[in-house]
């Protein structure tokens, strides 16, 4: 009996996780590498992004900076480059998976980031190709230690 009860009171209670209330555009950093070569770093991101399905039309996925940083510090910033040229748009219930990648020379502190956790910051623009209106900013984050230091 109280197992049919607990039953009864979980499964309405499980479904409330279940909905996907996404309106816009989100992004999620799978995994994030470095390479630190004197003072140049490369990064390269796979990232996946997607359209909820109760949005009210496209949004266009713009990336704009992938920022490093150990502890508090930033590190570097570097400008994210697609292999495409352009991560695109989709439509609403929509996802892609993409791959990121960034270059910056003369990174004073770039050593810092070898051995350490650091924390991946992806900044992009969400705009809705039929809207007019400035775009909103988003921003995710992952922390890795795929780090190699040459």
């Amino acid at each position: 009996m109280r197992a049919t009860l607990a039953l009864l009171v979980a499964a309405p209670l499980s479904l409330l996780g279940c909905v996907d209330t996404e309106l816009g555009l989100d992004a999620r950093i799978q995994s994030a590498s470095l390479t630190v070569t004197g003072a140049a770093v490369e990064a390269s991101l796979d990232v996946h992004y997607r359209v909820g399905p109760h949005a009210q039309e496209a949004h266009a996925f713009q990336p704009q900076a992938i920022e490093l940083f150990v502890g508090d510090t930033q590190v570097a910033q570097l400008s994210p480059q697609t292999s495409s040229g352009s991560a695109g748009s989709l439509d609403p219930g929509q996802s892609a998976d993409i791959t990121l990648s960034g270059q910056k020379d003369g990174v004073t502190e770039a050593s810092r980031l070898c051995g350490a956790d650091v924390r991946v910051l992806l900044r992009w623009l969400d705009s809705s190709p039929g809207s007019p209106g400035a775009p909103t900013v988003g921003m995710t984050d992952a922390t890795t230690m795929d780090v190699t230091c040459r």
